[in-house]
C-alpha cells in the first residue's frame, strides 16, 4: 500500500503534483491477481 499526500493552497500546482502522482504510480511493477 502507498500512501502520497501533498499540500497546496495553489491551484497553479495542480498539474505538477498530477505528474508526480502518475510517475510515481508508473514506478511500480504492477502483478495482475492470482
Amino acid at each position: 500500500m502507498v500512501a502520497l499526500s501533498v499540500s497546496s493552497t495553489n491551484t497553479e500546482d495542480r498539474a505538477d503534483v498530477q505528474d508526480l502522482a502518475g510517475g510515481i504510480f508508473d514506478g511500480f511493477f504492477w502483478e495482475g491477481r492470482r
